[in-house]
């Protein structure tokens, strides 16, 4: 091939021919389809020439505005997102569980919590061996393993709300 058929590779950029440019799914990256008619441009990946590829660029600092958190220094894509995880460091959960404590950045999320803690389940105390129904807030159960305990076994305050037989 000649090489004044050939475009030059501008700086800080890669082209991809279609089935090179698959793989490629990464969020700090801007993806453009050029058609050279008069120039091939080489795929980074094969090597082939194409006169269709994928221009790769990285992201610029300046294209989009940083959602880094202040703790942490882990980024985020939206302001949500950053929102919703510094909820991690500040434990101030605009929606608390009022059995378990527990945190949710959502509504909705703390809906789901409720229905799944409203389920009677079947266990057994680990001082007496018998069996009791409860409710409880899903996972208390794998936290307090070797510690789930009857209401008559019980030393106090329990997150088992229990249910008669």
């Amino acid at each position: 091939m000649a090489e004044s058929n050939v475009h030059p590779i501008e700086e800080d950029c890669c082209y991809y021919c279609l089935s090179c440019k698959v793989r490629l799914y990464n969020k700090e990256i801007v993806i453009t389809y050029i058609y050279s008619p008069e120039k091939y441009l080489e795929c980074t990946k094969c090597g082939e020439f194409f006169k269709s590829v994928f221009m790769v660029t990285q992201k610029s600092s300046a294209d989009t505005p940083s959602h880094r958190c202040g703790n942490c220094s882990l980024t985020f894509g939206n302001s949500t997102q950053l929102l919703y995880h510094s909820y991690n460091h500040s434990k101030d959960w605009p929606h608390r569980c009022p059995f378990c404590n527990r945190g949710f950045a959502i509504a909705s999320y703390l809906e789901e919590h409720n229905r799944e803690r409203n389920i009677i389940r079947k266990t057994y105390c680990r001082k007496c061996l018998k069996w009791f129904q409860g409710k409880c807030c899903p996972g208390i159960l794998r936290q307090l393993e070797g510690h789930i305990y009857c209401e008559s076994c019980s030393p106090g305050s329990s997150p088992i709300e229990y249910m008669k037989s």
